[in-house]
């Protein structure tokens, strides 16, 4: 039985109605007359705030709605202000008024993407629950609809988000957003139609059996239904129109179809003469339009955009299109953006993928599940190859329902997607032994051998059932470093493998990838390979001169990017490589030095550029272009030394013009021949102040140019120069890295002490790499600290100062296990400082004090440890 809740509200005892309708064509009686009507029901949604209890089917009234239009998620502001992100559940309403002249049509409820469980009410009654976060489903709803404009109707959709153990993803790198996130559509049909029943699809499916530059040919499927009380006659015609949209040809079928009943089609064209071949280089575009007739009289059409193209991937030599060889280079992207969640509009979809052209990709991996439509329908406009998944992420559950739920998604993202040209492979798994069969990752996991053997049955299964869907694309999973996949021959199932691949960032050195790809081409030289995840994060916040793995420097980024490009366009039987990612992506188990965000993207979370990406378009989009890769680095500065206020720093410039010369402030610092990386490396000597930066470069008579404004300033070798009076001194203390702040304000990288500078004594740098550090600002400050730190010392003239020392305390450290003393030149100022015990693990704490520099004696800092070792995150010495 349901359980209904009615809420009154308080104020005027009535029943708590919705503010706002839409009427379905109003204009009644001409649009009703049309074969199919779609209407977007995106505006004027409300949106109960009270979360709903395991006992609580529906709420019907709440005081606690606000009214909100879709695409929407309830964690879209969550990891801005609190610990982690809400999984709950949640109901939406909207009212629809319905005209009596569709009470001769079917009606129907569209929705693109609601995460995870979704149940549909119309005026209090179930209608049908979905389950599955990433595909679109469709409902009828005709028979629970009230007609006449008068007539109100209310959609109810309860959302739940929570952990199910049955449903995929059981746990990612990425966040399990919850809400109706993508677009809701009303469909109005006559009784006789194409099949909106057929797992989400449109009920067409477009295939291309023959391929060739002389000739190809189209297939038509589809399943018809007929809801009427008569047997139906019918006839469908497809008709196939170029771009220009001149007609083609065209080919019928004539079948029957019973009252109550649906019925399968398929027709073949004749051959088209000379067929224009998609490619990414050329991505043209047919279409077919399928319309059913009755008597003569149009009953319903579907139109359907479609390329011809023809393929290969050999193991050895890579990936064929049309016969020619072509590598595919792109990325892995995320529906997520800054502020919005999963919520995005169509057009921040739209501008992701045109971001991935004009890098010149030509690939890209929907990761790691089913996409917006329209990520899709751009793909196909772009030409850009896809490899689209379902999100069997991580582990799985061993359990009959786990398989059903994931077989449906399977099924629902091939059968609505099938027509797109621009997708060649299927994915079904991603990484699913990087957690135990409990769902946990560490030194110590659990697979039992029954785990292993049903998770191998439960891959050859999927792989089988998208096979019998599609037989013309590629299946694929992606795995990564760990022996099982190999010994369970896992690795053998699908047409293709793809390898995640992190050597240089997580473990070990960049150069040691290519020794363990090149040893598993050998090892299994029939294997169809794809590199289907490399990168590093990065802070476009943070700088260094010495990169190192795992300080999120650009640097760092930028070198070790530009190795794996290297490696990966070396090696042909690498068909495919996607970088991860396209852009930063929020994550709720992440540390790093910004909480919750995986940083890999080559754009930020909210698409702000990050100098990387225009390394790939030096290199694989041949427009001409010269690129100062500086823009993440346009605050700098330098070391006054005797007089010379002049420092040379290295910048770098991307370009695809083989010649270019570069200039600081109006002086030409010569030409420069781009090595095999399209890059070129000047020492430019900056002066105090603004700079400005400009690029040339001519090809076939155009002058090329990029321009930038870099902000130098200096700072005293020795402090106490009064050339350059100290006013601050702010240090990332155990980091080799410099941050800028909200504010401006560069922290200098660490140092060991330098006689009239500044810098530490004894100690190491730890990073926190595990920790989610409970601070959104200044976050780089407390990635990482000094451990074992005796002494700071700062050799700044007498003066009034205010001092302040940041600190932050390892997870791992309970309390009375690290305590220690803090001795300001002589004077102890903290005794018995236990972190964990006064402020807990993970959060930043900040201490200040006053202090006066007399007498010429600098400042010294003294840390006297009672129990474990001393930390220090950072250092802050501000003159009054």
């Amino acid at each position: 039985m349901i359980n209904l809740l009615l809420h009154f509200n308080n104020k005027n005892r009535s029943l708590v109605i919705f503010l706002f309708a839409i009427f379905f064509s109003c204009s009644s009686n001409k649009e009703s007359t049309k074969p199919r009507l779609k209407l977007k029901i995106n505006e004027n949604w409300e949106f109960i705030t009270d979360e709903l209890t395991d006992e609580q089917a529906l709420l019907n009234i709440s005081e606690n709605a606000k009214i909100i239009s879709l695409p929407h998620t309830w964690n879209k502001n969550d990891l801005l202000d609190s610990v982690t992100y809400k999984r709950g559940k949640f109901q939406y309403n909207k009212k629809l008024n319905i005209n009596r002249s569709f009470k001769n049509k079917k009606l129907f409820l569209h929705f693109e993407g609601v995460n995870q469980i979704a149940d549909i009410y119309i005026n209090s009654k179930f209608v049908q629950q979905h389950k599955g976060g990433y595909t679109a489903f469709t409902v009828e709803i005709t028979d629970y609809i009230h007609y006449g404009n008068n007539k109100e109707n209310i959609l109810s959709v309860v959302v739940d988000n929570r952990f199910n153990k049955n449903i995929p993803p059981l746990s990612g790198d990425f966040n399990f957003y919850g809400g109706i996130y993508r677009n809701v559509w009303l469909i109005a049909t006559n009784y006789v139609h194409f099949s909106l029943s057929d797992y989400g699809s449109k009920g067409i499916y477009i295939s291309t059996p023959k391929v060739s530059e002389t000739g190809a040919t189209v297939k038509v499927e589809g399943l018809i239904e007929n809801q009427s009380e008569d047997k139906k006659n019918i006839v469908v015609i497809n008709t196939v129109t170029g771009k220009d949209g001149e007609e083609v040809c065209r080919f019928e079928s004539e079948l029957s179809v019973n009252a109550h009943d649906e019925v399968n089609f398929a027709s073949t064209s004749e051959t088209i003469t000379n067929p224009q071949l998609w490619s990414p280089d050329k991505p043209n575009l047919y279409s077919v339009s399928t319309e059913l007739f009755e008597d003569g009289k149009l009953i319903d059409r579907i139109d359907n955009p479609f390329g011809f193209r023809y393929y290969s991937f050999d193991a050895q030599k890579g990936v064929f299109l049309n016969g020619k060889h072509i590598k595919l280079m792109g990325s892995n992207r995320h529906q997520d953006f800054a502020k919005l969640g999963n919520s995005l509009p169509d057009s921040l979809h739209i501008t992701d993928m045109e971001i991935a052209k004009k890098a010149g990709f030509n690939f890209i991996r929907l990761a790691h599940y089913p996409q917006s439509p329209v990520v899709l329908n751009k793909a196909d406009e772009l030409g850009l190859i896809v490899w689209e998944e379902i999100p069997v992420v991580n582990y799985v559950t061993t359990s009959q329902e786990f398989k059903e739920n994931s077989e449906l998604m399977l099924k629902e993202m091939i059968h609505q997607h099938f027509n797109h040209t621009s997708i060649l492979f299927w994915g079904y798994m991603n990484e699913v032994f990087l957690n135990d069969s409990d769902g946990k990752r560490g030194e110590i996991m659990n697979f039992p051998d029954e785990y292993l053997k049903w998770t191998v049955a439960f891959a050859k299964r999927l792989d089988s059932l998208a096979h019998n869907i599609d037989p013309f694309r590629f299946t694929a999973i992606a795995i990564h470093q760990n022996h099982l996949y190999n010994e369970t021959t896992m690795n053998n199932i699908p047409d293709v493998v793809g390898y995640n691949l992190y050597q240089g960032w997580y473990f070990g050195k960049a150069e040691s990838f290519g020794r363990f790809i090149d040893n598993e081409h050998s090892n299994y030289p029939e294997r169809r390979f794809i590199l289907s995840e490399y990168g590093a994060g990065s802070d476009i916040r943070l700088h260094t001169k010495k990169p190192e793995r795992f300080d999120f420097t650009i640097e760092f980024q930028q070198n070790y990017l530009e190795n794996y490009f290297q490696m990966i366009m070396e090696r042909p039987f690498i068909g495919a490589a996607s970088i991860w990612a396209q852009n930063d992506f929020r994550s709720d188990a992440r540390g790093d030095t910004r909480s919750k965000i995986n940083q890999k993207g080559l754009l930020t979370l909210n698409r702000e550029y990050k100098d990387i990406y225009f390394m790939y378009k030096a290199n694989l989009n041949p427009e001409p272009m010269v690129y100062i890769a500086s823009r993440n680095y346009k605050k700098r500065n330098g070391i006054f030394k005797f007089g010379n206020l002049q420092e040379k720093q290295f910048v770098k410039v991307y370009s695809n013009i083989k010649e270019v010369e570069l200039f600081i402030n109006g002086q030409s610092l010569g030409e420069k021949s781009m090595d095999s990386l399209n890059k070129a490396v000047w020492e430019v000597p900056f002066k105090n102040g603004a700079n400005v930066l400009e690029v040339k470069a001519e090809k076939q008579g155009e002058t090329y140019r990029d321009e930038l404004e870099v902000d130098f300033s200096y700072r005293p070798a020795i402090l106490k120069d009064s050339e350059i009076p100290f006013t601050s001194l702010r240090v990332n203390v155990g980091s080799n890295a410099e941050y800028v702040d909200s504010e401006d304000f560069t922290w200098l990288a660490d140092q060991k002490y330098r006689e009239g500078s500044f810098g530490y004594f004894s100690g190491k740098f730890v990073k926190l790499t595990k920790n989610r550090i409970k601070s959104f600002k200044d976050t780089p400050l407390y990635y990482s600290f000094n451990e074992g730190i005796k002494a700071y010392k700062i050799d700044v003239p007498d003066g009034e100062y205010e001092l302040e020392l940041h600190f932050i305390e390892n997870e791992n450290i309970k309390p009375g296990e690290r305590e220690f003393s803090i001795i300001i030149n002589n004077e102890a100022i903290i005794n018995s400082f236990d972190i964990a015990r006064s402020f807990g693990q993970s959060k930043a704490v900040i201490k200040r004090f006053p202090i006066n520099i007399k007498d010429n004696q600098s400042l010294t800092i003294e840390f006297a440890n009672n129990c474990g070792l001393p930390i220090l995150s950072a250092i802050k010495l501000e003159k009054k």
